[in-house]
Protein backbone atom coordinates (compact mmCIF):
# COMPACT_ATOMS: atom_id res chain seq x y z
CA UNK A 1 0.00 0.00 0.00
CA UNK A 2 1.64 3.38 -1.13
CA UNK A 3 1.16 6.45 -2.71
CA UNK A 4 1.44 7.42 -6.57
CA UNK A 5 3.52 10.26 -6.53
CA UNK A 6 2.70 12.92 -9.08
CA UNK A 7 4.99 15.93 -10.05
CA UNK A 8 3.91 19.38 -11.42
CA UNK A 9 5.76 22.15 -12.78
CA UNK A 10 4.10 24.95 -11.21
CA UNK A 11 2.12 25.69 -7.70
CA UNK A 12 -0.31 27.72 -10.12
CA UNK A 13 -1.32 24.59 -11.38
CA UNK A 14 -1.22 22.53 -8.20
CA UNK A 15 -3.75 24.93 -6.38
CA UNK A 16 -5.99 24.60 -9.60
CA UNK A 17 -5.85 21.05 -9.86
CA UNK A 18 -9.01 19.51 -9.83
CA UNK A 19 -9.08 15.94 -9.13
CA UNK A 20 -11.26 13.51 -11.13
CA UNK A 21 -11.69 11.47 -7.51
CA UNK A 22 -13.80 8.41 -9.69
CA UNK A 23 -10.30 8.01 -11.78
CA UNK A 24 -8.04 7.97 -8.81
CA UNK A 25 -10.23 5.54 -7.34
CA UNK A 26 -10.20 3.01 -10.27
CA UNK A 27 -6.41 3.43 -10.91
CA UNK A 28 -6.22 3.17 -6.62
CA UNK A 29 -8.04 0.01 -6.02
CA UNK A 30 -6.10 -2.74 -8.38
CA UNK A 31 -2.67 -1.10 -7.22
CA UNK A 32 -3.32 -0.96 -3.82
CA UNK A 33 -2.92 2.70 -3.48
CA UNK A 34 -4.16 4.83 -0.76
CA UNK A 35 -4.19 7.95 -3.07
CA UNK A 36 -2.02 10.26 -5.38
CA UNK A 37 0.29 12.63 -3.66
CA UNK A 38 0.82 15.51 -6.15
CA UNK A 39 3.75 18.09 -5.62
CA UNK A 40 5.70 21.09 -7.19
CA UNK A 41 9.10 22.37 -6.24
CA UNK A 42 7.63 25.86 -6.47
CA UNK A 43 6.75 26.62 -2.60
CA UNK A 44 5.30 29.69 -0.19
CA UNK A 45 8.43 29.87 1.76
CA UNK A 46 12.02 30.11 1.16
CA UNK A 47 13.54 26.63 2.63
CA UNK A 48 10.61 24.50 1.84
CA UNK A 49 11.39 21.83 -0.58
CA UNK A 50 7.86 21.18 -2.22
CA UNK A 51 4.15 21.66 -1.66
CA UNK A 52 1.84 18.91 -2.19
CA UNK A 53 -1.31 18.16 -2.14
CA UNK A 54 -3.01 14.42 -1.54
CA UNK A 55 -6.50 13.17 -2.63
CA UNK A 56 -7.33 9.66 -1.33
CA UNK A 57 -10.75 8.50 -2.36
CA UNK A 58 -10.23 5.25 -1.77
CA UNK A 59 -10.29 5.89 2.01
CA UNK A 60 -13.09 8.73 1.93
CA UNK A 61 -10.66 11.49 1.64
CA UNK A 62 -11.41 13.93 -0.87
CA UNK A 63 -8.34 16.24 0.05
CA UNK A 64 -6.20 15.45 3.16
CA UNK A 65 -4.34 18.63 5.01
CA UNK A 66 -0.99 16.60 6.35
CA UNK A 67 0.29 12.97 5.41
CA UNK A 68 3.30 12.16 6.87
CA UNK A 69 3.36 8.53 5.26
CA UNK A 70 3.36 9.85 2.02
CA UNK A 71 5.67 12.90 3.05
CA UNK A 72 8.11 10.28 3.79
CA UNK A 73 8.60 8.46 0.22
CA UNK A 74 8.38 12.10 -1.03
CA UNK A 75 11.17 13.43 0.61
CA UNK A 76 13.58 10.21 -0.37
CA UNK A 77 12.11 10.63 -4.17
CA UNK A 78 13.27 14.66 -3.54
CA UNK A 79 16.76 13.91 -2.61
CA UNK A 80 17.86 10.72 -4.49
CA UNK A 81 16.28 12.17 -8.09
CA UNK A 82 15.75 15.47 -7.99
CA UNK A 83 18.71 16.58 -5.70
CA UNK A 84 17.55 18.21 -2.70
CA UNK A 85 20.36 18.05 -0.13
CA UNK A 86 20.33 17.73 3.38
CA UNK A 87 18.70 15.37 6.25
CA UNK A 88 16.03 16.94 7.11
CA UNK A 89 13.26 18.18 4.07
CA UNK A 90 9.99 20.57 4.60
CA UNK A 91 6.74 19.98 2.82
CA UNK A 92 3.90 22.02 2.80
CA UNK A 93 0.59 20.84 2.49
CA UNK A 94 -3.12 21.87 3.08
CA UNK A 95 -2.81 25.22 1.77
CA UNK A 96 -5.29 24.79 -1.60
CA UNK A 97 -8.14 23.17 0.36
CA UNK A 98 -11.08 25.23 0.47
CA UNK A 99 -11.16 26.22 3.52
CA UNK A 100 -7.01 26.43 3.46
CA UNK A 101 -5.70 24.14 6.23
CA UNK A 102 -2.21 24.72 6.09
CA UNK A 103 0.22 22.26 7.20
CA UNK A 104 4.53 22.06 7.42
CA UNK A 105 6.02 18.42 7.15
CA UNK A 106 9.53 17.76 8.50
CA UNK A 107 10.73 14.78 6.97
CA UNK A 108 14.40 13.58 9.02
CA UNK A 109 16.05 11.33 7.00
CA UNK A 110 18.33 8.85 8.04
CA UNK A 111 21.81 8.49 5.94
CA UNK A 112 24.18 6.19 6.09
CA UNK A 113 27.22 6.56 3.16
CA UNK A 114 24.97 9.06 1.52
CA UNK A 115 22.49 6.72 1.53
CA UNK A 116 19.02 7.13 3.21
CA UNK A 117 18.31 4.14 5.74
CA UNK A 118 15.15 5.48 7.32
CA UNK A 119 12.99 8.53 8.14
CA UNK A 120 10.65 10.34 10.11
CA UNK A 121 8.19 12.78 9.41
CA UNK A 122 6.54 14.78 12.03
CA UNK A 123 4.80 18.61 12.04
CA UNK A 124 2.75 20.51 14.51
CA UNK A 125 -0.63 22.04 14.43
CA UNK A 126 -2.41 25.22 15.47
CA UNK A 127 -5.94 25.85 15.47
CA UNK A 128 -7.25 27.59 12.49
CA UNK A 129 -10.85 28.08 13.61
CA UNK A 130 -13.18 27.03 16.38
CA UNK A 131 -16.55 25.39 15.16
CA UNK A 132 -19.47 23.73 17.31
CA UNK A 133 -21.99 21.02 15.75
CA UNK A 134 -25.30 20.59 16.84
CA UNK A 135 -26.53 17.31 15.98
Amino acid sequence: MGFMIVGVKSSTILARATPDLEAILAISEPLDLVGFYVFTNETASPGHAASARVFAPRYGIDEETATGMAAGPLACLLRDRLGISGDTIVIEQGMFMAPPSPSLLEARLDLSNGSITGFMVGGFGAVMEDREIDF
